[in-house]
């Protein structure tokens, strides 16, 4: 049934949507969850001169490292293979190597969110997560990942920015000044 869920609103999401113009920033939105791009937002706020800005840039390049090893891990303990490798009539814009859930992307640009949400004013935290909650979109519109996979990979994101969040203020320090 679940199954059956996510597979329907997969097409819904994957194929409802087809536009040129989504076609077109797609591949950009997505881009701006990768690995490299969040490494070079979290330096760049490291060498920021606000105490507020050089933590959330520490705790982004450490929940990265974090990130990446978790996720590398339940993805080949899961091994749920990709939309596109299985179902008809996909709307494939990307192809990704190796196993579905959870969505890489979307782990790394909810934990990046919420890291640097206690960080900024509140209307650019609110912004921040709605370019993470596009670049989950982004995926499932690419042809790659289910919601599901997107769905976990924005709860793995959020608990572990949670997490390294409590662990940094559990040592004396805090985001704010």
């Amino acid at each position: 049934m679940l199954w059956d869920a996510d597979v329907r609103l997969f097409y819904l999401l994957n194929s409802g949507f087809i536009n040129p113009f989504f076609d077109l920033i797609m591949p950009f939105v997505s881009a701006l969850a990768t690995g490299e791009f969040l490494a070079l937002v979290g330096m760049v706020l490291f060498v920021s001169r606000k105490k507020e800005y050089k933590t959330a840039g520490l705790l982004l390049l450490a929940g990265l490292t974090l990130s990446y090893n978790i996720v590398f891990i339940l993805k080949y303990l899961i091994a749920r293979p990709r939309p596109y490798m299985f179902l008809a009539g996909v709307h494939l814009l990307a192809e990704s190597d190796g196993p579905s859930l959870p969505s890489a992307h979307t782990v790394m640009a909810f934990m990046a969110a919420t890291v640097i949400a206690p960080a900024v004013k509140r209307y650019v935290a609110v912004i921040v997560f709605i370019l993470a909650a596009i670049a989950g979109f982004s995926r499932i519109y690419l042809g790659v990942h289910f919601p599901l996979d997107v769905l976990a990979g924005a709860v793995i994101g959020c608990t572990l920015g949670y997490i390294l969040i409590r662990i940094w203020e559990n040592t004396g320090f805090s985001l704010k000044e």
